[in-house]
């Protein structure tokens, strides 16, 4: 029997990964862990060392949005290096037949805030690390990659993944999307963005996000792989196709005193696109999710 290890299970990638693998393996064993539902995976960790697995996914992570990677940054980015210090000690010691670490793509480097360019693997160079990536949360995930790469060199078999903005129905109030849409059900005479509205970012469908996390694995590649779809969305953009799906039409309004991320964050999918090609469209995710809120 296939055995799967998937940390951070009760989370928006973590659960619709748990959901895949069991449709994809129906007679496989799926053993989600979750703080939420009552155990931290550095005590799985370090109490489950007998055990043999397939494949173990680790989605456990400490996130929060944009405003709690500004202000949340130093227990952010502490807990989830200690996360990721416990999964990789742990592949370590198991040796499961193929390990996946979900880095981010706060992993690149910030370069020029106003610049233009889609993010491409090659941008994170190893041998010479060159700009910041973005906040702590950025650096930890770019740690957790050296990690990723040590743990590849020292036998392990690691699928690398660099997920750009991930998003699909019950997703947490404080990314932009589920902000949005419960701002547009709201009796307020404007539909506030925060930053100029000119900030673009690439939205990933989570069902795509876990389909090409398993098919990267089913056919076996290291990576590291962006999840992306190529396509660039404003924020003032994302706001009038979220009003589309709620019915409504309000002036868009921006609050300029909250944190807004770079200029644009979208990935090249070219090496994606090899194995697998997002199908959902972001009108079809938005659609999804308002239909899941109301």
């Amino acid at each position: 029997m296939k055995r799967i290890l998937v940390t951070g299970s009760a989370g928006l990638i973590g659960g619709q990964l748990v959901r895949e693998c069991q449709e994809r393996w129906p007679d496989a064993y799926v053993h989600g862990n979750d703080l939420i539902n009552g155990t931290d995976c550095r005590q799985f960790f370090r109490h489950n060392m007998g055990d043999s697995w397939d494949l173990a996914i680790h989605c456990a992570a400490i996130t929060g949005g944009i405003e709690g990677t500004v202000n949340n940054s130093a227990f952010q980015s502490a807990t989830n290096s200690q996360l990721d210090g416990a999964y990789f000690e742990w592949a370590l010691k198991v040796r499961p037949t193929r390990i996946v670490y979900i880095s981010s793509s706060c992993a690149y480097p910030i370069g020029d805030p106003d610049a233009i360019h889609d993010s491409v693997e090659s941008d994170i160079d190893f041998n010479a690390i060159g700009t910041h990536p973005d906040a702590p949360y950025g650096w930890a995930k770019l740690n957790g990659e050296v990690m990723a790469n040590a743990a590849r060199g020292a036998g392990l078999s690691v699928t690398t993944v660099r997920p750009f903005a991930i998003v699909g129905p019950k997703q947490e109030d404080c990314r932009i999307i589920p902000a949005l849409i419960k701002r547009a059900l709201s009796d307020d005479g404007s539909l506030t963005v925060w930053g100029p509205g000119t900030q673009a970012s690439d939205f990933v469908a989570v069902s795509d996000c876990a389909n090409a996390i398993l098919e990267l694995v089913t056919q076996e590649v290291n990576g590291p792989v962006n999840i992306a779809t190529g396509r660039g969305a404003t924020a003032d953009e994302v706001a009038e196709i979220v009003m589309n799906a709620v019915g409504v039409k309000k002036p868009i309004a921006h609050d300029m005193s909250k944190p807004s991320g770079p200029r644009w964050r979208v990935g090249d999918p070219t090496y994606l696109n090899e194995f697998y090609k997002p199908v959902e469209s972001l009108e079809s995710v938005v659609a999804s999710m308002v239909a899941a809120h109301q």
